[in-house]
């Protein structure tokens, strides 16, 4: 109560908690037995295949449920343009076309319905507060430290985003053998 007496209250940010279906496992285990005879009693190395594919499924449940809210969006859109300074006008045009195609996919966009400027002001006002992005001139930098922070956002949800996927997890792949070489020749 004092901190909000003293106007020292801050928000940050919004939490989206959805609920999917429940996933019934005793129809899985009835085929199971069914084409083994007794699950548990085949070797491991025939039931992990059969657990994993199970898991993937649930899995890809799951993602189509995750909600993108903001500052996901805008984590997503810097992530993959790789870049140390970001000008505005190329942010928001890369986050209008990653929006494009979750909408085109279904996916769950929170502020859908908004213009890409007030998507990205929500954003904006959260990755300020804590740090992670700078305006600098007309566009942003991320700051070094917060740079993980940044791909943690934006691989929450770049699962969703179809041809934008590989250039938001690109940023995050180790090194080559043969960059690696080049860089001590």
């Amino acid at each position: 109560m004092a901190r909000v007496l003293g106007r020292r209250w801050k928000r940050y940010g919004r939490a989206a908690v959805v609920i999917g279906d429940p996933v019934a496992l005793e129809p899985w285990f009835q085929e199971q037995d069914r084409e083994t005879g007794d699950f548990f009693s085949i070797a491991r190395s025939e039931r992990l295949p059969r657990v994993q594919a199970l898991t993937d499924s649930i899995m890809e449940r799951i993602a189509a449920l995750v909600p993108v809210t903001p500052v996901p969006l805008t984590c997503a859109a810097i992530q993959s343009l790789d870049e140390d300074y970001i000008p505005h006008r190329e942010l928001l045009r890369r986050m209008s076309e990653m929006r494009d195609v979750l909408n085109e996919l279904n996916a769950r966009v929170i502020h859908r319905e908004g213009s890409i400027d007030e998507t990205f002001d929500r954003a904006w006002r959260m990755l300020r507060m804590r740090r992670m992005l700078v305006r600098v001139g007309e566009g942003y930098s991320v700051l070094p430290s917060n740079r993980t922070l940044i791909s943690y956002y934006a691989n929450s949800i770049a699962h969703l985003l179809g041809p934008f996927s590989e250039g938001v997890r690109a940023r995050d792949s180790l090194p080559t053998a043969a960059f690696l070489r080049r860089g001590f020749d």
